[in-house]
């Protein structure tokens, strides 16, 4: 575990990094390398076109590790945005949602530096596969 956590470090003060590492593991589905997964209940969130945009970049930040530390401004950049409209979608993201059992699509940790400067949020994708399965197992076709 303390291996995995370094990683992470590593990761976040590589920046954008994150992407090059994530694009080197091995997927467990050889077909799926270079791919995210999102599930299909996101679809029927309701979700506004910033906050699909920004959730799916997430995922693609996130890639094989379920987090992401890139700075906002790049984010915002990357998603076509401001970063005072990243910044107000990320708190959108971050609501609990009654359609998911009362979990939110991310969860941000806010962190900081060694001398007590803010540094980038920790972006951790929520784990929403039984959600998505019980959605569409209690879906009517």
């Amino acid at each position: 575990m303390e291996e995995f956590k370094e990683e992470i470090r590593e990761d976040c003060e590589m920046g954008s990094g994150v992407i090059c590492r994530a694009a080197k593991y091995n997927s467990t589905k050889p077909n799926m390398r270079g791919s995210i997964e999102i599930p299909l209940t996101v679809f029927d969130l309701g979700l506004d076109p910033y906050e699909s945009t920004l959730y799916y970049m997430y995922k693609f930040l996130a890639a094989c590790r379920g987090t992401c530390c890139e700075p906002n401004k790049s984010v915002a950049k990357k998603c076509g945005m401001s970063e005072k409209k990243l910044k107000e979608t990320k708190k959108q993201l971050a609501r609990p949602r009654d359609e998911l059992g009362g979990l939110p699509l991310i969860k941000i940790t806010a962190r900081q530096k060694e001398n007590g400067g803010r540094t980038t949020d920790l972006i951790e994708i929520t784990d929403i596969w039984d959600e998505n399965f019980l959605h569409f197992l209690n879906k009517k076709t």
